[in-house]
């Protein structure tokens, strides 16, 4: 196989956070979606002859945390997971909110983020996955394409510790 092919199997990624201290927001952490790496420096490429045209996507998505995260009324924690295009125009998020006790994470316990909008998430208690934007996963990507993984707090926040967003990136259809 040519050097930088990358279109054949799934590859896995993760995306990584950190909420050093209570009450402050961390910069997002950002990928980005270049199935055709040969295109230049820094650039995100249209594929060259040679290469099989099949759509990839984002099939599967978990959010682990590596702190004990119980939701709470006041002073809480929001994941949110956005999807954009190349020209920045969102295409998927979705949010997790952890304003209820119903919102549970047990420290670095995957939570299955492949559930649709208000459905439970595996792994994060009876806590549900709330879809702003688009549909649910899988998320058919295109050249240039960002998957941002980011954090916010409500008052002081109630969270501190690492947060981890991985995902697998594979072929979809026929």
């Amino acid at each position: 196989m040519a050097g930088g092919a990358r279109k054949h199997g799934a590859h896995r990624y993760t995306l990584q956070v950190a909420l050093p201290t209570l009450g402050t927001a961390p910069p997002g952490a950002i990928f980005v979606y270049d199935p055709y790496s040969e295109g230049g420096s820094g650039g995100v490429s249209s594929p060259t002859a040679g290469y099989d045209m099949y759509q990839e996507a984002v099939m599967e998505m978990a959010l682990t945390l590596d702190t004990a995260l119980t939701g709470q009324a006041t002073n809480f924690t929001t994941f949110g997971v956005t999807h954009r295009n190349a020209a920045a125009t969102t295409k998927n998020a979705f949010t997790i909110v952890a304003s209820t006790t119903a919102l549970i994470f047990a420290a670095f316990i995957p939570a299955n983020l492949g559930v649709a909008s208000g459905g439970t998430i595996p792994g994060g208690g009876t806590g549900t996955l709330t879809i702003g934007t688009g549909v649910a996963l899988p998320w058919l990507l295109t050249p240039g394409d960002t998957i941002t993984l980011s954090a916010a707090v409500t008052g002081n926040g109630q969270y501190a510790g690492g947060i981890s967003l991985g995902f697998v990136v594979a072929g979809y259809g026929a």
